[in-house]
């Protein structure tokens, strides 16, 4: 169930994982990651998350900007991630493929995804 005006889809492998859609303990509308790398997305704009001893410090995404202000990609930590906005749609599109090879994708945006359009 989406949280204001604001939502997302999450899928691993192309399967949607509504646990990691809206979750409140993060307080993101998308959650991508089950291990210590995540790949965030608050309506629309992206954070990338490290869990150590069950804290959540945020990476910093300015050092994997893509040229413009708007795209990030990079590898961290054998995570290979990315993200880009388009802000005049509010909408965000998240990768993410863990090192086990899980890939998860998802889109985050205003008026859109879990209790929005189901």
């Amino acid at each position: 169930m989406a949280y204001s005006n604001w939502g997302a889809f999450v899928y691993c492998n192309g399967e949607r994982r509504k646990d990691k859609e809206d979750v409140g303990v993060f307080e993101y509308h998308a959650v991508l990651g089950d291990g210590e790398i995540r790949l965030c997305g608050y309506k629309c704009y992206p954070k990338l998350l490290r869990l150590i001893d069950g804290k959540a410090d945020e990476i910093d995404l300015s050092q994997f900007q893509c040229g413009d202000t708007t795209s990030y990609r990079g590898v961290i930590d054998g995570h290979v991630f990315e993200a880009y906005q388009n802000e005049d749609d509010n909408m965000l599109g998240l990768n993410l493929i863990e090192p086990d090879g899980k890939e998860w994708t998802s889109t985050c945006g205003f008026e859109y995804g879990a209790g929005h359009m189901d």
